[in-house]
């Protein structure tokens, strides 16, 4: 399995990294994360590797993490994406993501 994390700011990718490896461990998982610092960086290796599951910051960019989930569901409507945040999302930025088809929003603050 290939997981993508895809966030501007180091230490939460460092985190969740740290949290999927120690995660992958205990369960005896073999998967391969890669980390991107930029969206535009994941949308370039997207146009030749497919993620399995992402894990896509919603306020970064440009392009931020809705317009990059975006293009992700253009090209692949199977890989599982769950968005991230350390910021308030009000109801409706929730709601206006339901065409993209997320699995789960969740705060950094859970690793």
């Amino acid at each position: 399995m290939k997981i993508a994390i895809v966030d501007d700011d180091a230490q939460d990718t460092d985190r969740l990294a740290a949290f999927l490896a120690e995660w992958s461990e205990e369960h005896h998982l073999d998967f391969s994360v890669t980390v991107f610092h930029k969206s535009s960086d994941f949308l370039k290796a997207f146009e030749t590797a497919r993620y399995s599951l992402v894990f896509m910051d919603i306020y970064m960019g440009p392009p931020s993490g809705i317009e990059t989930a975006m293009k992700l569901r253009e090209k692949d409507s199977h890989a599982l994406l769950i968005f991230l945040t350390s910021t308030y999302m009000s109801n409706s930025m929730i709601s206006s993501t339901t065409a993209i088809m997320p699995i789960y929003f969740t705060e950094i603050s859970f690793v």
